[in-house]
């Protein structure tokens, strides 16, 4: 998307040198970015450990503009009036789009116990119907993960799900692709609320199911975490 954006810019006759668009590791490029004194703003998106870091080592050895915005844990709230059709489809989008690997990704769902069975029986159908593969194609929705590093922070959320609750949906790799790193979604139900699936970042397609009572309890639990970027909320 960047480099489309780029080049859009440049067909419509942008001067050279207004923008930029460089491609590489955070190790070199980034590293190059980070400490160069001639570089007057940074803007980061990414993992909390990294934008501290950036924000800390940016203001040294004088102050410069620096926003970083590191991560997020987002929640959807589902209570009773919702349509439960439309409530799943936006969950399902947001939770599984791009494989879950976007900041604004669905994470963590608190459902009303009086439409906890009949939303998660709708969305696993839903999920079960989502046609993995190449993203290219028109028909595909869920494409691979970016790396070896994903898939194992899927398999380990999916080991956790297995010891602390129930995999009701996915937690296999698929292995039928000759090239990329392709996982199923999965959808955990009944961990415990304090449990890392409902805390960590994972950016995997990966979603963990709570049930609530009421709307003040599932509040309480939505801002219960560090992060903070999106949130959503079913209702009439």
């Amino acid at each position: 998307a960047g480099l489309l954006l780029y080049e859009i810019l440049h067909d419509a006759g942008l001067p050279v040198g207004v923008v930029n668009f460089i491609t590489g590791p955070g190790r070199t490029v980034g590293e190059e970015l980070i400490t160069h004194p001639d570089v007057s703003g940074f803007i980061f998106t990414g993992s909390k450990a990294v934008g501290l870091d950036i924000l800390h080592r940016f203001n040294q050895p004088r102050h410069r503009p620096c926003i970083v915005e590191m991560g997020a844990k987002n929640p959807a709230i589902v209570m009773p009036s919702a349509n439960l059709d439309d409530a799943t489809e936006g969950v399902l989008r947001s939770a599984f789009g791009l494989g879950g690997q976007k900041c604004s990704a669905c994470s963590r769902l608190y459902l009303h116990r009086n439409i906890y069975q009949p939303f998660l029986d709708m969305l696993v159908e839903k999920t079960r119907k989502l046609v993995i593969g190449d993203p290219v194609k028109r028909e595909t929705f869920l494409g691979p993960l970016i790396n070896e590093a994903a898939v194992a922070r899927y398999e380990g959320a999916i080991r956790l799900g297995r010891k602390e609750g129930r995999v009701l949906h996915g937690g296999k790799r698929l292995k039928e692709f000759a090239h990329g790193f392709f996982v199923e979604p999965a959808i955990i139900e009944r961990a415990p609320k304090s449990s890392r699936l409902f805390q960590d970042e994972l950016f995997v397609p990966v979603l963990a199911v709570a049930e609530i009572k009421s709307l003040d309890e599932a509040i309480l639990l939505a801002n219960d975490s560090e992060y903070g970027l999106t949130a959503g909320i079913f209702s009439r």
